[in-house]
C-alpha cells in the first residue's frame, strides 16, 4: 500500500501534539515502497497451505516439501536479513541453519533427516519462548518472523523424517496468538509529524527498530508523536479521537492506510488462519460411485471419481495417519484386496477375497496400518503394512459368516481389535495378542459389526442381532440391547468422541438416518437412506461429528453435528454399496 500524507493539522494542535513526543525511535516512512510485510506473509502463508494440502492427502511429501523449499527460497534473503537484527542466540543461528539448509532436505540421511527436523522443532518452540519472553518489543517482532520463517520447514521436515506434527501445529497457532497479542495496536496509534504533514504508523504500539506497513525501519526519535484513540480503528470507519485529546482533519484519508493501521503483526495475520485449518480435522470420505470407480472426497469437501474400479456392491474402507494423508482398502474387480497410499498409488495387494465383503483398515499411534477381511476360503485374514499377514486364529485361521465383513480398530489397549460375525453367526472378538473372545451374542447373518477404540474395557462394538435390533457389547459391560429397530439389511457406525464417549449412527426400520449419543439418546436427523445401505461416522474436534451415507436419492450425503444440516455431495453412488469416512489424526 502506497503510504498516504493528509493535511496539514491546525495550527493550534500542534503545541499540544508535541507536548506527547515519546522516546521511540522511527524513521519517515518511504512513499511507494508497498506491502513488503504482506508479500512476505503471503510466501509463509501459502507454505503452510502446501502442508495443509499434505494432510489433505493432496500432494505427497515429496511434492510437499519440494513447493515448500521453493517458497522459502522466495523469502530467504528477506528472512536472513530480518534475523540478523537479532542479537546472536539460538533462534537467530538456528533459522540460519535451517532455512540455508532445507534445500538439500531430501539428500540426507534418515538420520540426519530426523535430526534436522528434531533442531527445526526446537527453534521454534525457543521462538516461541521468545516472543513473550525478550524485554524489547522489537525483539519479539523478530521473534515472530523466524517463528513463521521456520514453521513450515519444521512441519515439513518432520512430515519428511516419519514424525507426528499435532502437536507442532498446535504450538504455532499458541505462538501466533501470541505474537498477535503482544504486537497488535489497543486504544492508541503513533503519528510522525514531518514537514506538516502526518504519515499513518501500522502499529500503535511503536518501539526502536519497529517496522511500518512499508516495512521501513523507524530510528529517528525526534518526531514522533502519540495520539489517543478512543476506540480501536476499523477499515473504512472514521477513527474517533480520544475525549481531550487533539481532534483531527481525517478528510482525505485513504482507506487502505486505515486498513494498514488496524493490522498490526501483518505476518501472524496472514499465516493463522492456514494454520487453524491445519489444528481441524480433515474429514476425507471415500465411495464406491454408480459406474462401480472408487470415488474420494478431496481436503474441500469436492468428490472425485479415480478410474480405479471395484466390485460391484461392496464397500471401500478409509484411515487417517498421524503424519498427515489417508490410506484406503476396497476389493477389486477381480476380487482381490487392493490398496492405495496416501500418494494416490494403487496396488494389487495379491490377496484373494471373499466375493460380496468388504474390507476394514485402521492405523495405529505408530503410523503403521493393518487391513481385516474375509479371504476367498472364508477365513478371517489380515494385511499389514510390513508385508506380514495371514489367517487369524488357530490353524487356517477363524471361520466367519459367508455374508458379513469384519471391522477393526485401535484397540485402546494397545494393538489391534478385529470384531466379526462367526460362522454360528455369534459377535465374536480377536486381538492383535491373539486373544480371541466370543460374546455369546446373535447376529443377523448377513450383519457386520462396527467397532472402535473405548475404555477402560479397550474397545466397543454396534451390531444389528438377529431380530433387528440396535446392541452394542465391550468386554466391561457386556451386550446392551439399545431397542432400537434398525433397517433389516442396514450396518451400524460407531465412533470415539474427542472426550472418549461414543456416537452411534443407523438406519431405522422406515429407512431413516438416526444416531445415539453418548446418554443415550436417540435422534433422527432428518434424512432418508437407501434400504440395506449403512452409514459411516467419524469423530470431529470439540465432541462434533460427521456422518456420510448414501441418501434416498442415491447420492453421497454428508451431515456435520456441527450445522446440523445434511449436504448433498455431487456424486452418484453404487445402489447397494456404503460409504467410509475418518477424519485426519493429530
Amino acid at each position: 500500500m502506497p503510504v498516504t500524507r493528509k493535511r496539514r493539522l491546525l495550527s493550534a494542535v500542534v503545541p499540544v501534539v508535541a507536548a506527547v513526543l515519546i522516546g521511540v525511535g522511527l524513521v519517515p516512512a518511504r512513499a511507494g515502497v508497498g506491502d513488503t510485510l504482506s508479500a512476505y506473509g503471503g510466501y509463509l502463508s501459502t507454505a503452510y497451505n502446501i502442508y495443509n494440502k499434505l494432510l489433505g492427502n493432496e500432494v505427497s511429501v515429496a511434492d510437499a516439501l519440494e513447493q515448500i523449499t521453493a517458497q522459502i527460497e522466495q523469502v530467504r534473503t528477506e528472512v536472513l536479513a530480518e534475523v540478523g537484527r537479532l542479537a546472536a542466540g539460538q533462534v537467530k543461528s538456528c533459522t540460519e541453519d535451517a532455512v540455508i539448509n532445507l534445500d538439500d532436505l531430501d539428500k540426507y540421511s534418515p538420520d540426519v533427516s530426523q535430526q534436522f527436523a528434531l533442531n527445526a522443532t526446537k527453534c521454534v518452540t525457543d521462538a516461541k519462548a521468545g516472543i513473550s519472553g525478550v524485554s524489547e518489543l522489537a525483539a519479539a517482532d523478530v521473534m515472530g518472523t523466524a517463528l513463521n520463517a521456520i514453521g513450515p520447514i519444521a512441519l515439513i521436515a518432520r512430515a519428511h523424517a516419519g514424525l507426528s506434527t499435532g502437536a507442532l501445529r498446535q504450538s504455532l497457532i499458541i505462538a501466533n496468538q501470541q505474537y498477535l497479542a503482544r504486537i497488535t495496536p489497543k486504544h492508541e496509534y503513533v503519528l510522525w509529524w514531518g514537514d506538516g504533514y502526518t504519515e499513518y504508523s501500522t502499529m500503535g504500539k511503536w518501539y526502536a527498530g519497529s517496522r511500518g506497513y512499508d516495512g521501513t525501519v523507524r530510528t529517528d526519535p525526534s518526531r514522533i508523536y502519540k495520539i489517543p484513540f478512543k476506540e480501536p480503528l476499523v477499515v473504512g470507519k472514521t477513527p474517533v479521537v480520544a475525549d481531550g485529546a487533539p481532534q483531527l482533519d481525517w478528510s482525505g484519508t485513504d482507506t487502505q492506510v486505515l486498513e494498514a493501521m488496524s493490522k498490526g503483526a501483518p505476518i501472524a495475520r496472514a499465516v493463522l488462519p492456514q494454520l487453524q485449518l491445519m489444528d481441524t480435522p480433515t474429514v476425507a470420505a471415500r465411495f464406491q460411485s454408480a459406474g462401480h470407480g472408487l470415488a474420494v472426497s478431496s481436503v474441500s469437501g469436492v468428490t472425485e471419481q479415480l478410474t480405479q474400479q471395484m466390485a460391484a456392491n461392496s464397500t471401500p474402507a478409509v484411515a487417517a495417519l498421524p503424519t498427515g494423508g489417508f490410506v484406503t482398502a476396497f476389493q477389486a474387480p477381480d476380487n482381490n484386496l487392493a490398496f492405495v497410499s496416501p500418494t494416490g498409488a494403487v496396488s494389487g495387494l495379491g490377496l484373494g477375497m471373499a466375493a460380496g465383503t468388504s474390507p476394514s483398515i485402521a492405523v495405529l499411534p505408530d503410523g503403521s496400518w493393518t487391513i481385516a477381511f474375509i479371504a476367498n476360503n472364508g477365513r478371517l485374514w489380515t494385511r499389514s503394512a510390513n508385508g506380514t499377514g495371514g489367517p487369524v486364529g488357530p490353524g487356517a485361521g477363524l471361520l466367519a459368516d459367508d455374508g458379513s465383513s469384519p471391522a477393526i480398530s485401535v484397540n485402546a489397549l494397545g494393538g489391534w481389535v478385529i470384531a466379526y460375525q462367526s460362522a454360528e453367526h455369534l459377535l465374536v472378538t480377536v486381538t492383535s495378542s491373539g486373544a480371541v473372545t466370543s460374546s455369546g451374542l446373535g447376529m443377523d447373518h448377513t450383519a457386520t459389526p462396527a467397532v472402535t477404540r473405548y475404555l477402560p474395557g479397550g474397545f466397543k462394538v454396534a451390531f444389528r442381532d438377529s431380530h433387528d435390533g440396535l446392541w452394542t457389547y465391550d468386554p466391561i459391560t457386556g451386550g446392551t440391547d439399545l431397542k432400537r429397530t434398525m433397517d433389516p439389511n442396514g450396518n451400524p457406525a460407531i465412533t470415539t468422541l474427542s472426550d472418549g464417549k461414543t456416537e452411534i449412527a443407523y438406519g431405522t426400520s422406515d429407512y431413516l438416518l438416526a444416531t445415539v449419543s453418548p446418554a443415550g439418546a436417540v435422534a433422527s436427523v432428518g434424512l432418508g437412506i437407501v434400504p440395506g445401505t449403512s452409514p459411516a461416522i467419524t469423530a470431529t474436534a470439540g465432541g462434533a461429528f460427521v456422518i456420510v451415507a448414501q441418501g434416498q436419492d442415491g447420492h453421497a450425503w454428508q451431515y456435520p453435528s456441527t450445522t446440523g444440516i445434511g449436504v448433498q455431495l455431487n456424486l452418484t453412488l453404487d445402489r447397494y454399496s456404503s460409504p467410509a469416512v475418518t477424519a485426519s489424526a493429530g
